[in-house]
């Protein structure tokens, strides 16, 4: 490439021809902001004795005060991500999050003049590039797993925000979308746990926007929120994992939650979204311990695709064995139904004789055999009948017509899952449904 050496000036001559004046008529354009490694400290941890939590202990000059502070910097851990430098600075930005000021207080995000951002616990800077680093971090890790469209944009991020509020929150009113995280208690920006729940947030919109309707829906956006929280901290370590909030919580400010539940569906229910959340992230964590958390954060990603507002949690379940399915042809069907059915999350036939619906003209018998694949479950009728089976995609896999009034279906060859038994009989049809383990 030849590189232009053209020049224009406007000039001002006196009487000899000599230069008096002269002005550069060429505009030149700032360079452009450039992606940049840079280390960052941060909380890779989401526990810690309960009195360090305190923003008290790092504010008094006492000796337990100094101890503690000093602990908790060396609790501290480098880390790298992509920021962006621009003109000798270097901001707390890149494609997937950029830290902001819009919410009371008002404290800038901070910069820095070299690749580092060093702050500790008591400096406002510590929660901008812990809350940096989080985002940044699952984001890249959604991506991983084969979601390159899953908050797909850049979220505005003000980790004092909220006027101080002991709380924090996903907004999607906003373009694009913002997380706000209060400074009440513990500032709800060092825990990666609240960060990563809010972010569980952008991750369901994102999925399914504009379906966080009805209370068992909202409810399981909260689990699903638990559920990548516990997920990624026990991803970290397997010091209490299971308490939710572990470093914002389960101290004097507030109790936190848990993703660890003997709780049943539907009984255990109390229409409170927070309390109700931890039947389906206990669930989720239960077969993550089975299966991984890859796997299970994937299919849990995939099956909110399909949620919809008003839904059940029972829905949530049919749709997470399909999502399994799509994602692995249904290999991990036996953990998943085991669990689901364990909880009450998918009703499973486990009787040889199965109890008789009167509201139907037919009655099924050994879904047990069929569930295990050791035998067939058998259909009986008064009359001819038709009978269709479907998987949870709703395709269509057989069709037999029994003129004696009895049918049996054996389950080989098909994959674990959740089946629909369409029975015709006459001008009637009934629906039972089967699982295959």
């Amino acid at each position: 490439m030849v590189e232009s050496t053209d020049r224009y000036y406007r000039l001002v001559l006196n009487k000899e021809v000599r230069v008096i004046y002269q002005n550069d008529l060429l505009s030149y354009a700032a360079p452009a902001p450039e992606d940049s490694t840079v280390t960052l400290w941060v909380f890779n941890l989401t526990a810690y004795p309960a009195p360090a939590r305190t923003t008290f202990w790092c504010s008094v000059p006492w000796i337990m005060a100094i101890t503690m502070c000093l602990e908790l910097n060396a609790e501290r851990v480098p880390v790298q991500a992509i920021a962006t430098f621009d003109n000798g600075t270097f901001r707390l930005e890149n494609d997937h999050v950029a830290i902001l000021e819009f919410s009371t207080p008002v404290i800038q995000p901070v910069t820095s003049t070299v690749p580092e951002f060093n702050f500790t616990r008591s400096e406002s800077g510590f929660e901008d590039v812990n809350a940096f680093y989080h985002i940044t971090n699952m984001q890249e890790y959604i991506r991983s797993l084969g979601f390159d469209n899953i908050v797909n944009y850049q979220i505005a991020v003000d980790v004092h925000a909220l006027n101080g509020a002991d709380n924090s929150n996903f907004n999607s009113g906003f373009n694009p979308p913002r997380l706000q995280f209060g400074e009440g208690g513990v500032d709800d920006a060092e825990d990666a746990d609240v960060i990563i729940h809010e972010y569980g947030h952008a991750i369901m919109s994102s999925a399914a926007p504009g379906t966080n309707v009805g209370t068992e829906r909202r409810t399981l956006d909260e689990a699903i929120g638990d559920y990548f929280a516990s997920s990624y901290s026990r991803a970290i370590s397997d010091f209490r994992w299971e308490d939710v909030f572990t470093w914002d919580g389960h101290n004097q400010y507030w109790p936190g939650r848990s993703s660890v539940s003997t709780d049943h569906y539907p009984e255990d229910l109390n229409n409170n979204i927070y309390t109700d959340a931890d039947i389906w992230a206990g669930t989720l964590m239960q077969i993550w311990g089975d299966i991984g958390r890859e796997t299970t954060d994937a299919i849990m990603i995939q099956a909110g695709y399909s949620f919809s507002s008003n839904m059940t949690m029972r829905q949530a379940a049919e749709l997470f064995v399909q999502a399994d399915t799509i994602l692995f042809n249904g290999v991990h069907g036996t953990p998943i139904l085991d669990r689901m059915c364990h909880r009450g999350l998918l009703v499973c036939n486990v009787g040889i004789n199965d109890a008789t619906d009167t509201q139907r003209a037919f009655e099924v018998y050994n879904t047990a055999g069929f569930s295990s694949g050791t035998a067939a479950v058998r259909v009986v009728a008064a009359e001819e009948f038709t009978a269709r089976l479907y998987n949870a995609l709703g395709q269509l896999l057989l069709t037999e017509t029994a003129a004696s009034g009895q049918l049996e279906l054996q389950s080989d060859g098909l994959l674990a899952g959740v089946y629909l038994l369409e029975v015709t009989t006459g001008n009637a049809s009934s629906t039972v449904k089967l699982i295959k383990h």
